[in-house]
């Protein structure tokens, strides 16, 4: 499935689910189960503001999938420098960090307002996870290979280095990005003849 499917399949649930919500319950009931396989289980006497909640919640989360998808972009295409791949992984790291709090939330809420079960929305958020991880693991690979060619690291090449071990270190638990972050260390370490602190 490519990362616009994904995407979609996680923002649908909630879409539908304002569209039950609005007064269409039979056509958008038979759209979720027909793509996603959700459930609904109640969805009476929902009043407005429950509504507007969804609806608003439908739309910020969209907006967040849009800037992931921007900055999924920017790392597919070949970057002119280091620096323009980190700019994208550091937004990318800050979008998703929101992205993931506001959808597990309104999948509670959603859960909790209509008795809607969105498991494939988690799902597919843990998808999008991983695509991002692997991305941002090749570039950094890419940027480690090419550090140990050079004898000597200019600022920029090293504030990328640094700034890219602190976005590994959310990742620490995965033994690839703890090795990445090691080797990383150990070059600037090298470049500077000191270890890193």
């Amino acid at each position: 499935m490519d990362i616009k499917r994904k995407i979609r399949s996680i923002v649908l649930a909630a879409a539908m689910a304002a569209a039950v919500i609005a007064g269409t319950p039979n056509a958008s009931s038979a759209e979720l189960s027909r793509k996603d396989r959700i459930r609904v289980t109640e969805i009476e006497r929902i009043d407005k503001g429950k509504y507007e909640f969804i609806k608003k919640q439908s739309k910020y989360i969209e907006s967040l999938f849009e800037k992931v998808k921007e900055n999924l972009r920017k790392l597919k295409v070949k970057p002119k420098s280091f620096g323009d791949n980190y700019l994208a992984f550091a937004s990318l790291s800050e979008n998703l960090e929101v992205l993931d709090d506001s959808v597990y939330f309104s999948i509670r809420e959603l859960r909790f307002k209509t008795g809607l079960e969105l498991k494939k929305s988690e799902d597919s958020l843990k998808e999008l996870y991983d695509e991002v991880y692997g991305l941002m693991i090749e570039y950094g690979e890419r940027l480690l290979q090419t550090l140990r060619a050079e004898k000597t690291l200019s600022e920029r090449e090293r504030t990328v280095a640094h700034n890219l071990i602190d976005i590994l270190e959310k990742y620490k638990e995965r033994r690839d990005a703890r090795n990445l972050s090691r080797d990383l260390k150990a070059v600037l370490a090298e470049s500077v003849g000191r270890r890193f602190p």
